[in-house]
């Protein structure tokens, strides 16, 4: 099967989320990615508790599900021969990313201008937790700082409750996809003009695009948004998240106006529909607690499924909040393939997260390879990619290029 990357090589130096995460969209959709590691920092990605569980004394996985699809190799680049290597492997190639702390690259001898005066057309991206400018390039910070400081987590939570994280990691999600998608732009510039460029994408700035709305306030109206709950933003209570007759939570979205007259019409609440001060949006978002009243009475009455039937049955958007396990169970999860199963080396036959790709009708994204052990790929890269012999491999790997 053809895949849409085919031909485009990456050299992927990223570590924890934010660079692997990157790295892996490329790769599911066919580009060459080849992880280099340092031996130990390769070994710790492989240990119980990095993503697999290889017996069942192990701790949960984390995900090194991020790391499928690609080549990996271990290089000792404080010996000669393994920084010579990854110079050497960046020559052949379109990219190369890397989410170290601005100044790392440099200080190795390996930064930006180093590169492209080797590689013309190399595409450099890196992703950092502030960027490469500005006050805080040296401040170094992950998801929780990220979340703090674009103030995020003051938005997320309930009013009377403290500022809250969201769940997942998921500023270094959103920094992935940007760079993934900034690394295939320019290396179609470079393929048109023959020059590459670096790319700086801040895990601060992946998460400060998403609030959109709160910004604009700040900004021009001079507000400071705040906790909403179970609110939307945009749309308050018609948007908003309520408990059924059992406690259990269920999400509701009725801002459109035919959407709130059908929820009108299955609670039995013509009052509150045609010609009513509440059948129009200005109206619903003039009257925040008329509409509060209104859902929670109608689901209070009802368990999350029957509302779920009753609702869904005349075009109401509508869905119970389910955990993570109920989630992996449900019928559509396997309809769309979203979790396969793939064959690892040392865990045998894994269920890992699935591709987002896979809706490419002439060349889907496919998960194809597990996640590669240390060093697993070395030789055959080495001799693929750089025609080194099986004996000058040997002789390398016996000189300590591939270990500390």
């Amino acid at each position: 099967m053809s895949r849409p990357l085919e031909g485009i090589r990456i050299i992927d130096l990223g570590t924890v989320i934010a660079g692997p995460f990157n790295t892996m969209q490329l790769a599911d959709l066919g580009a060459d990615v080849i992880k280099v590691e340092e031996p130990l920092a390769a070994e710790r990605r492989n240990m119980p508790g990095g993503g697999i569980l290889f017996q069942s004394s192990d701790l949960i996985p984390v995900g090194v599900y991020r790391d499928r699809n690609k080549e990996a190799i271990s290089l000792n680049l404080k010996h000669p021969r393994g920084l010579e290597i990854l110079l050497d492997l960046i020559r052949t190639s379109d990219a190369v990313t890397e989410n170290f702390s601005p100044g790392t690259m440099d200080r190795m001898g390996i930064g930006y201008d180093v590169l492209k005066a080797i590689n013309p057309k190399i595409v450099y991206a890196s992703v950092s937790a502030f960027g490469q400018t500005g006050s805080y390039k040296h401040h170094r910070g992950y998801d929780i700082l990220a979340q703090a400081r674009t103030g995020f987590a003051s938005v997320t939570g309930f009013p009377e409750d403290p500022p809250t994280r969201a769940g997942n990691s998921i500023t270094d999600y959103y920094a992935g996809l940007l760079s993934a998608f900034s690394i295939l732009s320019a290396i179609r510039h470079a393929d048109r003009t023959g020059y590459g460029q670096m790319i700086d994408i801040a895990l601060f700035e992946g998460l400060f695009m998403t609030l959109e709305g709160y910004a604009e306030r700040a900004l021009n109206n001079n507000e400071t948004p705040t906790r909403l709950g179970m609110d939307s933003l945009t749309h308050g209570p018609t948007c908003a998240i309520y408990s059924d007759s059992e406690g259990k939570l269920v999400a509701i979205d009725v801002h459109r106006d035919e959407w709130w007259s059908s929820f009108c019409e299955a609670a039995n609440r013509p009052d509150l529909s045609e010609g009513s001060i509440t059948s129009t949006y200005n109206g619903r978002q003039d009257n925040p607690d008329t509409i509060k009243d209104a859902i929670s009475a109608f689901m209070s009455k009802l368990a999350s499924e029957e509302a779920e039937k009753i609702l869904g049955s005349v075009g109401v958007p509508i869905s119970r909040v389910l955990t993570v396990q109920e989630m992996v169970e449900l019928p559509h999860i396997k309809d769309r393939g979203l979790y396969p199963t793939v064959d690892h080396p040392k865990a045998g036959p894994v269920k890992i997260t699935g591709t987002a790709y896979a809706g490419l009708t002439r060349t889907p994204g496919t998960v194809f390879s597990h996640p590669p052990m240390a060093n697993e790929h070395g030789p055959l890269v080495l001799e693929r990619v750089l025609g080194y012999s099986r004996e000058q491999v040997k002789e390398m790997e016996d000189d300590g290029v591939f270990s500390v």
